[in-house]
């Protein structure tokens, strides 16, 4: 049995830049609880909850890489005017969107080099943008979806 090849450095940065966009989500999923009604209150705990779960696992995918995981910064910048349903449903929906961009990364610099993390990178690009659309519905219902997210 050989071993897996190393995650080449450039793969490893990119991947660090995720893990950025997923602890920042995590903490502005949990600034959104008190401004959504209940049924988006329940959807945003879920989708933290899923945050948490790409998070955990790019931990251990950096550091199997050999360095070590950015930890969460003390605290992330949330919108000023954070104060009202729809204000909740836009900050979620940029989480989101930088989600998508940074792992939308990781597969343009894994291409080729990491096929592995570009598998589990498009599953994490594919499950944001669900979630994008879920809280763009929410928001604008005439318009739920966008072209090539990440993008």
């Amino acid at each position: 049995m050989t071993a897996p090849p190393a995650t080449p450095p450039q793969v490893i940065a990119a991947l660090q830049l995720a893990l950025g966009a997923e602890h920042a989500a995590i903490f502005g999923y949990a600034a959104l609880g008190p401004w959504l009604p209940t049924a988006q209150a329940t959807r945003a705990h879920r989708d933290e909850a899923a945050h948490r779960a790409a998070r955990d696992a790019l931990i251990v995918t950096v550091a199997a890489g050999g360095q070590t995981p950015m930890p969460s910064a003390g605290s992330y910048a949330v919108p000023s005017k954070l104060d009202s349903a729809a204000s909740a449903r836009r900050y979620a929906l940029s989480l989101e969107t930088t989600c998508c961009q940074q792992w939308r990364y990781v597969v343009a610099v894994g291409a080729g080099a990491a096929p592995a993390v570009v598998v589990d990178a498009v599953r994490n690009l594919t499950a944001s943008a669900v979630r994008a659309t879920q809280w763009r519905t929410a928001l604008t219902p005439s318009a739920p979806t966008t072209a090539f997210p990440g993008i």
